[in-house]
């Protein structure tokens, strides 16, 4: 029978993870490299103390209810394991009697690297949950076969500087319960938020926006080791096709928008409007700067059209050249704009590349625009972004870069952060130092904190030396 009755806060889940993980990584690299100590006692305990852990999440998992018989067994196994291993980690030789009793040599060893991973692969693979968890218990499963292959081999092994093989083989099962513990606690945090029931506030504060901004980096970091070349625009890109491939509404992408709170930083409203009233007030602000319908446009990072419907609206035929990451996101935008329309103003949209920008530079546009992109690029390719721009600017041609504002740089999402004009002036300046650049007030979008946030439009002209 499944339970529903009693439902822990994620957020106290993710702090005690961060909590742990911090203190007890501390304790360790501290009992490791101390020149006064070569005692493994801390490790044997800090081992039991997250294995403990370990039993105490999957024996709550049990006790929710788990329906396929396979899955319930697995948690079984994995719950009788971790209890184990908490039970006899303090207890020195507590192994080896029992190994020696039943006359089997480094049962334990060939047990939990044989039986643990098999049984939390099949416990969690029962559950439809974020892949995140699955890539850190395959690095545990990494570290403990390094452990157990020590273990089996300390015999033949040499120490390394003051620390022993034991020590060693201890501190790789401190890695691989770590990385084991991180997994399924975000498990079982992502479990009680599928779980919640419907209606009730969901859990906020410091500690799961940590969690969030923690896995989005580990996700991040992951995915550059798939993708070397690649760029954060790249990623999130990626990142959002899938979330609209399932189905999941975006504040500003796809075919469903998704409502936004009044403390948004991407602004209020929006899920219930018309579609043509969406992007309308941006679209307003930037047509103030002195758009004609005659002028060639760039929109740069035009998504799902949301305010690009409203430049093929106002602009004559063959004057508008949308371009973003991936076709996905203004192919969505096309389905949603009448036909006639798309067929009378004949607009371009192309994916970002060389030959694409360089294209648009001989195009020679009067004005690119470029909306709620810049929020979504990192500090260190802030630059690269700036160059890409300005360089499709011909003399006295302007760029106009709609930006969320705040006094110092801050990171306000996993993939979003706010920067202040004395940093992305510099930014311009180390480009060319000739550019013009002025800022004008467009609304609020929120707070970082306590600091508010306001959004801008940053407004960079190209030098015309004919003036």
């Amino acid at each position: 029978m499944k339970r529903t009755d009693f439902f822990p806060n994620p957020s106290i889940t993710i702090e005690l993870m961060t909590v742990v993980v911090v203190v007890t990584s501390a304790i360790t690299t501290m009992v490791l490299w101390s020149a006064a100590t070569s005692d493994n006692w801390y490790l044997d305990h800090i081992n039991a103390f997250i294995a403990a852990l370990m039993a105490l999440l999957s024996g709550h998992r049990l006790y929710l209810g788990v329906k396929p018989r396979l899955a319930r067994l697995a948690w079984i196994a994995v719950f009788v394991l971790f209890l184990s291993i908490a039970i006899l980690s303090p207890f020195d030789g507590a192994m080896d009697h029992i190994e020696t009793a039943l006359g089997i040599e480094d049962l334990d060893d060939l047990c939990l690297w044989f039986v643990l991973p098999c049984a939390l692969m099949v416990a969690l693979r029962s559950e439809r949950v974020s892949a995140l968890p699955f890539q850190l218990l395959l690095g545990g499963f990494l570290a403990q076969t390094a452990s157990t292959a020590l273990d089996l081999l300390d015999d033949n092994l040499m120490p390394i500087g003051r620390i022993t093989i034991g020590e060693l083989v201890d501190f790789s099962e401190f890695v691989y319960l770590q990385l084991y513990f991180v997994g399924l606690t975000l498990f079982m945090a992502s479990l009680y938020m599928k779980m919640w029931p419907s209606g009730a506030a969901r859990p906020s504060g410091l500690a799961r926006s940590l969690a969030k901004r923690g896995a989005g980096l580990v996700r991040y970091r992951v995915w550059r080791l798939r993708h070397p070349d690649g760029s954060h625009g790249d990623y999130y890109a990626e990142r959002i096709a899938q979330r609209l491939d399932r189905g999941q509404g975006h504040a500003t992408l796809g075919l469903q928008e998704r409502k936004r709170t009044a403390d948004s930083t991407r602004g209020a409203g929006g899920g219930d409007l018309d579609i043509w009233q969406r992007g309308s007030g941006t679209f307003q602000f930037l047509r103030a700067y002195g758009l004609d319908p005659l002028h060639k446009v760039v929109d740069y990072g035009c998504g799902s059209l949301r305010i690009g419907m409203h430049f093929i609206d106002h602009l004559a035929p063959k004057r508008y050249w949308g371009v973003d990451v991936t076709r996905r996101f203004f192919e969505d935008g096309l389905r949603l704009l009448d036909e006639r329309l798309v067929a009378e103003k004949a607009p371009r949209l192309e994916v970002i590349s060389e030959p694409t920008l360089q294209a648009i530079q001989d195009w020679r546009p009067d004005w690119v625009f470029s909306v709620s992109v810049l929020m979504h690029v990192p500090p260190a390719e802030i630059e690269t972004f700036l160059r890409k721009i300005t360089e499709l600017l011909a003399p006295g041609a302007r760029a106009v870069i709609l930006f969320d504002r705040t006094e110092q740089n801050a990171q306000t999402a996993p993939m979003s952060w706010t920067y202040s004009e004395a940093f992305l002036c510099e930014a311009v300046r180390r480009i060319d130092p000739a550019f013009e650049i002025s800022f004008r007030f467009f609304e609020p979008a929120g707070y970082v904190g306590r600091k508010p946030i306001s959004r801008l439009g940053m407004e960079i002209i190209a030098p015309d030396p004919v003036r």
